[in-house]
C-alpha cells in the first residue's frame, strides 16, 4: 500500500541554510500550488488529476463555504454546518496547509507561508513551497460602496462567523423588542435594519429577516442599482403584504418604496 499523499509532503520538507524550512518538489510530477480554498480554488482541487500533478492547497480557511446560503444561516432557516466542506474532503490525494501566503517569489517559483494557528507562545510556524504552477483564487473583500461608517460599524457577509455574529445580534434585537416593557419608540429603533447592498444576497437577507420579525419594520437598500429590475416587483408584493417597509436609499422613483400602513 503506498504511504499517504500527506505524509509524503511532510517528509520532503527540509530546512535550508538561514534555518527556514522548505517544501521541495517531487521529482516525477509538477507541483501546483492553490491559494485559497473558495469556489475557484474548491473547483480545481476536486477535479484535478492527481497522478499528474502534485496538488498543494494553502488557506487560512480550512472548508469551503456555499456562499449562497449564508443569509439563510444568518436568519436560523439553515444551520452553519450544511453550508461547509471541509477542503481536504474534496480531494484526499491533495496536501492542504491551514496558513497563509505572505509572499511569492516568481523567478525562483517559491511561495512563502505563515501558520494561520499558532502556539501558546504566539509563535507560528513559517515555511517556503516550492510550485511549477501557482493558481491564485483567494477571493476578494467585502465592498463598502463608499457609504461611511460601513467598515466601522456594519456587520459583513462573507464568512461563517459573519453569519454567527449577526444571527446572535439580530436574535438579541428580536428579543428585545417583544419584551412587554419596550416602547414603540425603541421597538421602531430596534427593527429599522439598514441593507448595503441591493444585490440577491441582501435582498434574500432583507426579506429573511422581515419574515421572522417579531413586529413589521423597516428595510433600507442601499445602494440598489445593478439588480433593481429584478427585485421591484418581488419586494414591492412582499411589503405590502407583509407590513413591513423597503426603502431604496438612492433610487430616484418614488415607487420603491412599497410598504403598508397597516400594522
Amino acid at each position: 500500500m503506498p504511504a499517504h499523499p500527506r505524509r509524503n509532503a511532510i517528509d520532503r520538507l527540509v530546512r535550508q541554510k538561514d534555518g527556514k524550512l522548505k517544501l521541495r518538489r517531487q521529482l516525477d510530477k509538477p507541483v501546483v500550488l492553490v491559494l485559497g480554498t473558495g469556489w475557484g480554488a474548491q473547483s480545481l482541487i476536486k477535479v484535478i488529476d492527481t497522478d499528474l500533478y502534485e496538488v498543494i492547497c494553502v488557506s487560512p480557511r480550512n472548508h469551503f463555504i456555499f456562499t449562497p446560503m449564508l443569509p439563510s444561516t444568518a436568519v436560523g432557516t439553515i444551520e452553519f454546518r450544511s453550508l461547509l466542506e471541509p477542503i481536504r474532503n474534496c480531494n484526499p490525494f491533495a496536501t492542504y496547509f491551514e496558513a497563509t501566503c505572505d509572499a511569492i517569489d516568481p523567478d525562483k517559483k517559491v511561495a512563502r507561508c505563515t501558520g494561520a494557528v499558532a502556539f501558546r507562545d504566539g509563535r507560528r510556524p513559517e515555511f517556503e513551497v516550492e510550485y511549477d504552477t501557482l493558481v491564485v483564487a483567494v477571493g476578494e473583500q467585502p465592498s463598502t460602496f463608499g457609504v461611511p461608517g460601513v467598515a466601522e460599524h456594519a456587520f459583513f457577509m462573507k464568512e461563517i462567523t459573519d453569519a454567527v455574529k449577526l444571527r446572535r445580534r439580530t436574535q438579541e434585537v428580536f428579543e428585545l423588542a417583544a419584551l412587554p416593557g419596550t416602547s414603540e419608540e425603541d421597538r421602531a429603533r430596534l427593527l429599522h435594519f439598514v441593507v448595503v447592498g441591493g444585490g440577491p444576497t441582501g435582498v434574500e437577507f432583507a426579506g429573511a429577516q422581515a419574515a421572522r420579525a417579531p413586529w413589521p419594520g423597516r428595510f433600507l437598500l442601499q445602494p440598489w442599482t445593478r439588480f433593481e429590475a429584478d427585485f421591484h416587483q418581488l419586494l414591492g408584493s412582499f411589503a405590502i403584504q407583509s407590513g413591513h417597509e423597503f426603502r431604496s436609499a438612492i433610487h430616484p422613483y418614488p415607487a420603491v418604496a412599497a410598504h403598508s400602513t397597516a400594522r
